[in-house]
């Protein structure tokens, strides 16, 4: 369960993060 939601995370994360210059994911959880 944990390594499918880090997952997803990540691409997440890489997506939004690759625009704005930082990490953040949808919850907000990494920044």
């Amino acid at each position: 369960m944990e390594s499918t939601k880090k997952t997803l995370y990540t691409a997440d994360a890489s997506a939004i993060g690759g625009r704005s210059g930082h990490v953040r994911s949808a919850t907000g959880i990494i920044d």
